[in-house]
């Protein structure tokens, strides 16, 4: 069976590399685009947006067949905005995702480009020191065009004085699309898949020093959550084993609902990664071309909802992770778990107030980040200029929001991780995990132990050595 397209996707674009299935579609698009050339030939009642039409609210103005490349220019020149604000360019590897992500829809057919257009995407994609400078932060409404102007303008040289002179349409069937939201999405799936490791280490940690034995999660989990499995199993594996010694008869909210928190986060991730393997292989244009139907459909394919639905659930799990974090710490901090005083503090070998400071630091934190991110994706936005009607997806900005939130989910859940590990080698050495094998000192003060422990986990590329995402 073949591989997943997500795995294709990233194998691709960190080797440089396309599968053969993508190479070989260059007899269906120069079929195509023969089809397409001959729609716009015949002219009368051959409206084809893009193609020879203007854009946006001006698709009524039909464009001169004899202006060619000079409108391919015109459309590149009105879209190609400098942002008003500095906020860097994209790193190389998203970059290099976008154009791969691009490949992958192109090779499906229904743009309508050229087989030499669609060559000299491939030539440049995979080039491996070609680097697009694609603005962060450029994007609106639902589509991804100004973004993926800047791409376009990259691999055909479009700034230049001589650049590659495409055909009528495909500068429209190269800026549209969900590519770049797709593109963004998939990295933001890359990082969380790496923040997976955290989330389960830290609820394991936090379930081991409150000893919990019982994983009780009632759902049924269906045989594609391998990542939910493999999580309830560590949590099995790491639990104390014995009865908890706390005399109240419930256990505080925040530890029993441990395997929640952590399975509904794996399931996040995991649907998120599927909406992307949707997309990855899916035509994407508008307009879009059927050469079976021999039918040209106004498409909004560029729209992805359920992309940024996924995504907003994405949202919705790391926030939750972060409270959850920030409840569960608080709760093993407040004198309340057998052998682990208040404040962590060992009051018969030190003065002072321990750790009295790290649950109000992580809880400024959290409010803080949903003060930002706690919002509604599809809260604003239904048209774009003039009152033409649009429905906006917020694309860009939501990649942006997850990969800003996920680094800051990963910093409050390495904090709380290093106070576990301080704690219980000082207090209860049984139930440490010993994730940091550069031990500190016993004899520094509790903070400074603290710090000591978090830069070595800074450090560690796994804390287990263990794979938890998909």
């Amino acid at each position: 069976m073949d591989a997943p397209y997500l795995k294709q996707l990233l194998e691709a674009s960190f080797q440089n590399t396309l599968p053969p299935a993508v190479l070989k579609a260059t007899t269906r698009i120069a079929t195509e685009r023969a089809w397409v050339e001959q729609l716009l030939r015949e002219g009368a009642g051959n409206s084809i947006y893009g193609f020879n039409t203007e854009l946006g609210h001006r698709d009524f103005v039909t464009v001169d067949p004899k202006a060619g490349s000079d409108f391919q220019k015109a459309i590149f020149a009105s879209h190609n905005i400098s942002p008003s604000y500095a906020r860097g360019v994209y790193p190389r590897h998203v970059a290099s995702l976008i154009g791969y992500v691009k490949v992958f829809q192109l090779s499906r057919g229904g743009s309508g480009v050229s087989r030499e257009t669609y060559e000299h995407v491939i030539k440049k994609v995979t080039d491996p020191e070609f680097f697009a400078q694609i603005p962060v932060g450029q994007s609106y409404s639902s589509g991804d065009v100004l973004p993926a102007t800047h791409w376009a303008s990259a691999v055909f040289n479009l700034d230049n004085r001589t650049p590659y002179a495409l055909k009528p349409g495909e500068m429209i069937a190269l800026i549209n699309g969900n590519f770049v939201h797709t593109a963004l999405a998939t990295d933001n799936y890359r990082e969380l898949r790496e923040l997976t490791e955290y989330v389960v280490v830290s609820g394991a940690y936090a379930g081991r020093l409150c000893e919990l034995a019982e994983i009780n999660y009632l759902r049924e989990l269906s045989p594609d959550k391998r990542a939910a499995r493999r999580a309830l199993a560590y949590l099995a594996r790491t639990a104390d084993g014995r009865k908890s010694l706390s005399t109240s008869p419930q256990r505080a909210v925040s530890i029993r609902a441990i395997p929640d928190v952590i399975i509904e986060f794996c399931s996040a991730h995991h649907a998120l990664g599927t909406e992307i393997e949707a997309l990855i292989p899916a035509r994407s244009a508008n307009p879009l071309f059927d050469l079976e139907r021999q039918e040209v459909f106004s498409s909004p394919s560029f729209l992805a909802i359920g992309l940024a639905l996924a995504q907003n659930k994405m949202i919705e799990a790391l926030l939750m992770v972060l409270r959850a974090a920030v409840a569960r710490l608080s709760f093993i901090l407040s004198g309340r778990v057998a052998g682990i005083p208040e404040d962590g503090l060992d009051v018969a070998a030190e003065v002072g107030l321990g750790l009295i400071q790290v649950p109000k630091e992580l809880t400024a934190l959290v409010e803080s980040a949903y003060q930002r991110y706690g919002r509604r994706g599809f809260a604003s936005g239904g048209a774009t200029s003039y009152g033409i009607e649009d429905l906006w997806t917020h694309g860009e900005g939501l990649s942006r929001d997850i990969h800003k939130l996920s680094r800051i989910v990963r910093d409050v859940l390495r904090r709380e991780i290093a106070v576990y590990e301080v704690v219980s080698r000082r207090l209860v050495p049984s139930r440490s995990m010993h994730l940091c094998r550069d031990r500190p000192s016993k004899s520094l003060e509790i903070v400074a132990e603290l710090h000591l422990v978090e830069g070595v986990l800074r450090g560690l590329t796994s804390l287990t050595g263990e794979h938890f995402a998909d």
